[in-house]
């Protein structure tokens, strides 16, 4: 059994040991329930979400399962508008 802290904004930190057995990553989702009184965190797989462009039956293109995909991969948002920059130049 492993206990926890729950801190002052509600956050809490899933034990390594417990992260691990579930190969949970930083920046996973996970779906919170209460089941018999009982807190239930239950990983999330984004990509069977369903597309929210069709739900609401309106055009366009759902760009909600790539949402947080590029983390990591720029420093700044200087870094970003160079990167498109340098993108676009290619085309021209």
């Amino acid at each position: 059994m492993s206990l926890v802290k729950l801190k002052e904004k509600g956050q809490v930190t899933i034990p390594v040991q417990l992260r691990e057995r579930i190969s949970a990553r930083p920046g996973d989702l996970f779906e919170v329930t209460i089941a018999d009184g009982n807190i239930v965190l239950k990983p999330q797989d984004v990509t069977l979400r369903p597309n929210v462009a069709e739900n609401k039956k309106k055009p366009g293109i759902d760009i909600s399962g790539y949402i947080g995909s590029a983390k990591g991969i720029f420093m700044s948002p200087q870094d970003v508008d160079a990167y498109i920059s340098a993108a676009r130049a290619q085309w021209e």
